[in-house]
């Protein structure tokens, strides 16, 4: 961590592309993770 900020412009980010590639990032974990309950494994089927 060097302190830097960065800012998107939230106008120009396509919500719905953002959903699907952070459930591409966190799929695995959802699924295998017995520390999550079920209700948050269905957040990205």
């Amino acid at each position: 961590m060097d302190g830097t900020v960065k800012l998107w412009n939230a106008e120009t980010l396509d919500f719905d592309r953002l959903v699907i590639r952070g459930c591409d990032w966190v799929k695995d974990y959802l699924q295998t993770n017995p520390n999550v309950n079920d209700s948050d494994r269905q957040v990205c089927l």
